[in-house]
């Protein structure tokens, strides 16, 4: 989705103009989207919400995964918009929401970012609100998007210091999933989910302080959410009827 990304500047984008895009095309592509804490009780009512690999940076600053929404069983494509480019749920991911803004690490801290645009979007060019004034200040627009930006970066480390506890107790599993017939299976996706064997050994005390620092309720949402995973089928075709998923993945 981000494709051409720069930093937002003054000097570059005095004349840049914002309006939203007609239609959610530029996500058509898109399959999944990571979530929040805060996100998991609205959209764990309409996507399968599952956990990728880490990569090595991840690991190396001691974070968790965050939790992914499914958009779809199969390679860039997005069962949420249909062809008029609307999108067919009742909650739109923030990572979602955000574009065609971003933020950037602008230094090797942590906490130093800057906020960055892809130029190539379609809601930039010559008609809509300016991003910055005639004094080169920043617009309200852009005021709005830094704090909301802000506030889900925020938000995204909260979750991943959670979700590093899924990791040092090995509570996530690899699984995959397909649908349709079995001679004509189609779509194949490799995630993670909870091992729900091993959370039930879990001692009791240590699902005490879970419960108070939120994560068996990201636990919840996440295994709530696994039932949408027909539901996601569906939406690529009746034949699609016949979800299913195995825990053998390698």
């Amino acid at each position: 989705m981000f494709e051409t990304m720069k930093p937002l500047s003054k000097e570059t984008h005095a004349k840049l103009k914002f309006s939203p895009a007609p239609s959610y095309a530029f996500a058509r592509q898109m399959t999944s989207a990571p979530l929040t804490i805060k996100e998991l009780p609205d959209a764990c009512k309409i996507y399968p919400i599952v956990f990728p690999t880490q990569n090595a940076e991840e690991v190396a600053a001691g974070y968790g995964p965050l939790p992914v929404a499914l958009f779809s069983l199969l390679k860039d494509s997005n069962a949420f918009i249909d062809e008029t480019g609307i999108w067919n749920a009742r909650y739109l991911p923030a990572y979602v929401r955000r574009y065609p803004f971003s933020l950037a690490k602008t230094g090797v801290e942590d906490g130093q970012f800057a906020v960055v645009i892809d130029e190539g979007a379609p809601h930039f060019g010559n008609k809509g609100k300016m991003l910055f004034t005639k004094g080169g200040k920043a617009s309200k627009h852009i005021e709005q998007m830094t704090t909301f930006l802000t506030n889900l970066q925020s938000a995204t480390l909260q979750t991943q210091k959670l979700t590093v506890l899924l990791e040092q107790h090995e509570l996530l599993k690899p699984q995959q999933i397909s649908y349709g017939k079995e001679d004509e299976q189609k779509g194949l996706r490799s995630f993670r989910v909870i091992d729900e064997e091993k959370l039930h050994k879990i001692d009791d005390a240590l699902l005490a302080v879970w419960t108070r620092n939120g994560l068996i309720s990201l636990v919840m949402a996440h295994l709530f959410s696994l039932g949408n995973m027909n539901v996601l089928a569906e939406r690529h075709g009746a034949e699609a009827l016949s979800a299913v998923g195995s825990d053998n993945a390698s």
